[in-house]
């Protein structure tokens, strides 16, 4: 500020530079002119108003803690008190007066009631000094219908949740595709919403029958009752798959042995693990994303390891427990630490790599609440873990540490004879956990680049 006829000159020379720069996007041929938006912080909050009663090519502003002009910034009743003896009170009443004739003409107050018919997004703070609640309250009485005006308590620096709405906000306006499953900015959003769509119906449609299935067989235990549409609403329809083929198919004919294959077994022990893997995972990620949470990051690193392995571990048991009730199955589940370890390793080497890229890529400001768009990001990442984790689950099912249990009446036409397991070597599970663990740390090393943008 020169206080100054020249902060006028500045002024509408920046809004010549912004109507330019419109000039040069919808010249462009990579961009959607009827997808353009203004977004000010601030100042810019301030000056987009000035902006949106003169461009009419875009359909959204959204103005976040501004006022309604420099002289509405330095003079008004509650600036008084924050700007006591600032520049402009040092001014002689000569100076005060030729910079208020200059400047006056050009607050953002008096345009920015013309907006319409582009919408207009206020966000203000209601313990800011530096845009105080009075100020805000003009700037926004005077803009023009459609607008949404958001308060928060906070100073001029607004909490993280003012861009998360700031984000929703602007994709009704410019967004493409589905919303409700994906942020639809890109020109691919509406085939991936449509896609993200068919893949929830069937999902939907997956549980639906598992659940049916489930509750007209007496033999089915309580743990599989629980485990398995959990499991189908993290896998979507592969959790049909591997329920079917682990629980419900019967072999085609005997094998030597009378059991099922390594790779059928390893589906079954795949779904129920990482569930539980998953489960504790979304359980401790919630935690710790609230203000109870712990702040030692070492602290929250080990509880996001250790709660997936714990409960992934609950759900190796259950397994146990529910082979109680198949003599050809007993002794099967052997191990259960080595089993969960190994299997968690595995799990949560594709589950963080692949959560952290879909955040980092469709939520870079965060999720702002539980919904379709979390459940996205969860059961891909889920899948994610458990692709990596099956070639550790098929190793198991080949040294006998995973029988599975099948219902009777499928055990009974597939010929399930005694199984025996045998121990692995200490070599063979000592060499399975380090390179487990390998993979493990490999891909938390991915997510530390991708989170601070390190090379």
């Amino acid at each position: 500020m020169t206080w100054t006829e020249q902060d006028r000159e500045e002024l509408v020379q920046l809004i010549v530079d912004l109507r330019r720069a419109v000039d040069m996007l919808v010249a462009r041929p990579d961009v959607d002119a009827q997808r353009m938006a203004y977004v000010g912080n601030s100042f810019g909050g301030a000056t987009g108003g000035l902006l949106a009663g003169i461009e009419d090519r875009l359909p959204a502003y959204a103005l976040a803690v501004g006022d309604g002009g420099w002289v509405e910034h330095y003079t008004g009743p509650d600036d008084r008190h924050s700007y006591p003896v600032g520049p402009f009170s040092t001014l002689s009443e000569e100076g005060q007066r030729r910079w208020l004739e200059a400047m006056w003409p050009l607050e953002p107050i008096h345009y920015v009631g013309r907006a319409a018919p582009a919408a207009l997004l206020f966000q203000n703070g209601t313990r800011d000094v530096n845009v105080p609640p009075r100020d805000a309250l003009r700037f926004q009485q005077a803009g023009s219908e459609p607008k949404t005006i958001l308060w928060y308590d906070a100073t001029h620096s607004l909490p993280s949740q003012a861009w998360q709405d700031q984000a929703v906000w602007l994709q009704r306006h410019i967004g493409a595709g589905a919303p409700w499953l994906v942020p639809g900015f890109r020109a691919s959003a509406p085939a991936l919403g449509w896609l993200l769509l068919a893949w929830a119906v069937l999902t939907v449609g997956a549980l639906g029958f598992v659940v049916w299935d489930l509750w007209h067989d007496a033999s089915v235990t309580w743990g599989s009752r629980v485990v398995w549409p959990l499991a189908i609403l993290l896998l979507g329809p592969l959790g049909l798959l591997a329920y079917v083929v682990s629980q419900r198919w019967p072999a085609p004919a005997r094998s030597q042995r009378g059991t099922f294959a390594a790779w059928r077994r390893a589906l079954g022990s795949l779904a129920w693990m990482v569930t539980g893997h998953a489960v504790g995972g979304f359980v401790i990620g919630i935690y710790l994303s609230t203000r109870v949470g712990p702040s030692s990051v070492w602290l929250q690193l080990a509880l996001n390891y250790v709660v997936p392995l714990l409960t992934g571990l609950v759900a190796w048991l259950a397994m146990r427990r529910a082979a109680r009730g198949v003599p050809a199955l007993q002794g099967a589940f052997r191990y259960p630490l080595l089993a969960a370890v190994v299997s968690t390793n595995a799990a949560m080497a594709g589950v963080n790599l692949v959560s952290t890229v879909l955040l980092d890529t469709w939520f870079p400001l965060g999720l702002g609440s539980p919904g379709p768009a979390l459940w996205t990001i969860l059961s891909l990442s889920t899948l994610a873990g458990a692709l990596c984790a099956y070639p550790a689950h098929l190793w198991m099912a080949g040294r006998g540490l995973v029988g599975w249990r099948a219902t009777p009446a499928v055990a009974e036409a597939a010929g399930e004879g005694e199984q025996v397991a045998r121990r692995p070597r200490w070599y063979e599970a000592l060499g399975v956990v380090l390179f487990t663990y390998a993979a493990l740390v490999v891909a938390i090393g991915a997510v530390l680049v991708i989170i601070t943008g390190l090379p």
